[in-house]
């Protein structure tokens, strides 16, 4: 005990069953005061000799520092302010701000960029490789990605053995509403006999079983931009080390086989857990590409497996009536949200022969008039294409005005039923939205259409939709 310092009360309890419950320690100033320390919840910061075990858990069955006489509660005294910080309610000005700071301008908001499951698996390489390697574990790692964006990423869940070490980086969507934020992406790095760095998914990361996807089947489903940033951040931590030996290295997420249900993955024939993905390495809100790059992937599946004939609804309405109201076989259809115009021309660059759009009034009617991104944010000219046609039909001046004030859809086909032109007008309204549907296409693409609406139902079809409609693949058993 240092000269003039406190002395501090504590007791042993020789009787407990569990008594001693740490090796090592004097038995004559054995402290029981701290059966459970309260300085664990300082993680690596507690100032213990604890290690993690291979669920990434603390343990601190070798630490006997609180329990070494009133040095052990001096120890614990002596940590009240972090402890209390720890506990202290947070306020806006006290909660730390995110590690990843980048922001986009979408529509009227300043947004924050998350990164990608594969910049995760990428850092968390790193931070295992260099534990592996190093012997260091760093507290977090800075990954420079494909975009040219370095972003800050904190390291978790550190654990080793007999040659290997892993850690953990927790997916940060920004503001995107990802289903995997949240998860903690695993990597564990082993040394190996051979040469260079072999890459691998386990738990939660689904493995490929059809073809036309990124990787082959049978793969793991971590893209090539992913594991080409796995491999060059490993590669790295050898090369600092002098290190020429092979290295492992093995992806997983737990819990991600539950969360891939809730994502397009199944439907892809990737199974077992989510993918790890991003050519950028950022995760940009509410990415318009991210769609864009789920239609072209899927109908990449479509036409590895030898289709030529594609079904195509924007959304749940189409899917529903296309299924309901026409019978038609849904399970490989390609649903194209509002990016009608990017559908097209992805179906048309991969050689598909047909298409058969089916879709709700409310998209079609903003195609008809060349409109090919049919979100709310980019256009809405509903009222002026059915007032227009409605005025081609026939409709009275009153009934034009009323459909230019209409809310719906639905009000404005109202308005034309009761004139008594919803017939001809939903016929003019198809025959412009068939010519525009075929001039985004292209030549060698033929495209038909169905449109309908929720009150209404049928409402018009191209002249060669009867024609897609029975052919095998599309229609209905």
């Amino acid at each position: 005990m240092e000269q003039g310092a406190p002395s501090f009360p504590f007791f042993t309890h020789r009787d407990c069953p569990y008594f001693p419950c740490h090796e090592g320690a004097d038995l004559d100033t054995f402290n029981c005061a701290f059966c459970y320390c309260p300085l664990y919840a300082l993680g690596p910061a507690c100032g213990g000799d604890f290690r993690y075990n291979d669920k990434g858990l603390k343990d601190c069955t070798g630490c006997t520092k609180p329990h070494e006489g009133d040095a052990g509660i001096r120890m614990v005294k002596e940590r009240f302010r972090d402890l209390a910080a720890l506990a202290a309610m947070p306020t806006p000005e006290s909660e730390p701000k995110p590690a990843f700071e980048h922001y986009l301008q979408v529509g009227k908001k300043n947004m924050r960029c998350g990164y990608t499951t594969g910049t995760c698996a990428a850092a968390a390489a790193r931070g295992a490789a260099e534990l592996l390697l190093a012997g260091t574990a760093l507290p977090g790692v800075r990954i420079l990605t494909p975009a040219g964006i370095e972003v800050p990423v904190d390291l978790e869940e550190y654990s080793s053995g007999d040659g290997w070490a892993q850690c953990a980086v927790r997916k940060d969507a920004g503001d995107d509403p990802d289903v995997t934020d949240g998860l903690l992406v695993f990597a564990r790095v082993c040394r190996t006999d051979g040469q260079g760095v072999d890459i691998d998914g386990g738990e939660g990361v689904g493995r490929v079983t059809r073809g036309g996807l990124d990787q082959p089947v049978g793969a793991a489903a971590i893209n090539h931009v992913p594991r080409e940033m796995i491999a060059e951040q490993v590669s790295e931590a050898a090369s600092s080390i002098g290190y020429v030996g092979g290295l492992r290295v093995e992806i997983f997420v737990p819990g991600g086989a539950e969360v891939a249900r809730r994502t397009f993955n199944p439907r892809l024939g990737i199974e077992g857990g989510i993918s790890i993905l991003g050519t950028s390495g950022i995760v940009r809100p509410m990415s318009e590409q991210a769609i864009v790059d789920t239609i072209r992937t899927e109908m990449n599946v479509r036409r590895a497996e030898g289709a030529t004939h594609l079904l195509v609804m924007p959304g749940n309405y189409g899917r529903d009536y296309a299924e309901g109201e026409l019978g038609l076989n849904v399970d490989e259809a390609v649903q194209c949200s509002n990016y009608i115009g990017e559908a097209l021309d992805i179906a048309s660059s991969l050689g598909f022969e047909t298409l058969l759009l089916v879709g709700h009034i409310g998209k079609l009617a903003k195609a008809s008039a060349g409109n090919m991104n049919t979100h709310s944010r980019t256009s809405d000219a509903r009222a002026e294409v059915l007032a227009a046609h409605g005025a081609l039909a026939g409709a009275s001046r009153d009934a034009v005005a009323a459909i230019m004030q209409s809310i719906t859809t639905d009000e404005a086909l109202a308005i034309l039923q009761d004139e008594g032109v919803l017939e001809p007008a939903m016929a003019s309204l198809t025959q412009r939205l068939g010519e525009r549907l075929q001039l985004r296409a292209g030549e060698n693409l033929q495209v038909e259409c169905v449109v309908f609406s929720l009150a209404h139902g049928l409402l018009g079809k191209t002249p060669g939709a009867d024609g897609l409609l029975r052919i095998e693949g599309i229609a209905g058993s």
